[in-house]
């Protein structure tokens, strides 16, 4: 993977990463849904997740992020309800999972408690870094798949509900945006016991504003009530983060693009819920 300085490409990059992951299981493939900057590789578990080694390239530096997938796609945020671990962030890479997912830190007093040796995290492309590299894909192999697969399980249950109301609600939304429905005054006002959250500008609605203002409706015309619909408590949620106190329909409309782009797949991805919710029960 070394290569001279002329010839560190980024296909090249992908190239040896590839051959480094295929020596831990074969099945390992470059997710060809995503490209420029964005480098991913991913294999398929028996319950249907993707694990997914995942790299950010900004100019000559690399971002390595580790993540279980519902989804090859392309979320539209860098958190999705899709999605565990980081994707494509440069402020969440391998060293940083470790941190605050795993609570492992270097400065720990306790050995136990310190990130396990051979992390690597992001950098460019130096003569050791190849070596470097190799290693730190085992590392978040062995160490982030088992702890966010356990994760993932625990949730399931929650994933399951979420899931059969996207299954429901998202073609119905879909249908009602089609249409070109208008933004109310009704729509304009709506306001939380947490205070406006939805409150056009003196001006008027911007193009996202409007754009927004038309999902909100669409939500609510498909039976989403109107602090669910208008929800900006939950900016951006993980698989983790879904749980009983957050309101499917909530999570769905803060993430609508997301489920819109899986069209009929969101069946698929229910099954994919349901296996880890089995596979929760039977732990």
């Amino acid at each position: 993977m070394a290569g001279s300085p002329e010839k560190r490409t980024p296909s090249l990059w992908a190239k040896n990463c590839l051959a480094a992951l295929k020596g831990i299981d074969p099945s390992y493939e470059r997710n060809r849904l995503v490209k420029g900057r964005f480098i991913e590789f991913v294999r398929q578990l028996p319950n249907g997740l993707y694990v997914s080694h995942n790299f950010l390239r900004t100019r000559d530096t690399y971002h390595l992020c580790f993540a279980l997938l519902f989804s090859k796609r392309l979320a539209e945020t860098l958190v999705s309800p899709l999605a565990a671990g980081a994707r494509f962030d440069h402020n969440r890479t391998i060293w940083r999972q470790f941190c605050d997912d795993l609570g492992l830190h270097r400065t720990n007093e306790d050995c136990t408690r310190r990130p396990p040796s051979g992390v690597w995290s992001f950098g460019e492309w130096r003569r050791n870094t190849p070596g470097l590299v190799e290693r730190g894909l085992g590392v978040s192999e062995e160490h982030l798949l088992p702890h966010y697969l356990k994760a993932i399980r625990a949730a399931a249950p929650s994933l399951v509900r979420l899931l059969e109301r996207a299954v429901d609600l998202v073609p119905g939304m879909e249908v009602r945006l089609a249409e070109g429905n208008t933004v109310t005054d009704q729509i304009r006002g709506l306001v939380l016991d947490s205070g406006p959250c939805f409150v056009a500008p003196k001006g008027g609605l911007d193009e996202s504003g409007l754009a927004y203002a038309r999902l909100v409706q669409a939500g609510q015309s498909c039976g989403v009530s109107a602090e669910d619909a208008v929800s900006t408590r939950i900016q951006q949620v993980s698989a983790l983060d879904v749980g009983a106190s957050l309101s499917p329909d909530s999570v769905i409309v803060n993430h609508f693009e997301d489920f819109r782009h899986e069209g009929q797949d969101l069946a698929a991805l229910l099954g994919i819920a349901r296996a880890l919710a089995t596979e929760q029960s039977g732990e």
